[in-house]
């Protein structure tokens, strides 16, 4: 029948039975620490509140990337926002240059993926 097959491109859509949505739970739970990735978060209520600059790495699914930050939920307990990651191409973090001029090598904590830094000697661009 259509029902057990999905949608036929005519805009039936399947019936939602406890049997499929139980099925869905186990394949989801089962998945969910095989799709786990380390990604960047900021918080912006931390500043705001004397806590300082809240910026740190957590490991989330990758399907739903969300998280609270540690330092607003030790405070405030429950009561503290979601926070979306940073796109992966503005992530910052530790990187090691090599300057195309001169040969000189430095590393910089300030570091975006695939974007260059000026040379302190020759003020040439140096690449990651």
């Amino acid at each position: 029948s259509n029902e057990d097959s999905g949608a036929n491109g005519e805009g039936q859509v399947p019936t939602l039975t406890l049997e499929a949505l139980e099925q869905h739970n186990r394949l989801t739970i089962k998945n969910e620490n095989k799709t786990l990735e380390r990604r960047q978060f900021n918080c912006p209520v931390c500043p705001k509140e004397g806590r300082g600059k809240q910026c740190f790495f957590k490991r989330v699914p990758q399907m739903k990337p969300i998280c609270k930050c540690p330092k607003c939920k030790k405070i405030k307990q429950d009561d503290c926002e979601r926070l979306y990651p940073i796109p992966k191409g503005e992530e910052k973090g530790y990187g090691h240059y090599r300057c195309t001029g001169c040969k000189s090598t430095w590393g910089s904590s300030r570091s975006i993926a695939n974007v260059g830094q000026e040379c302190h000697s020759c003020n040439l661009a140096g690449k990651p």
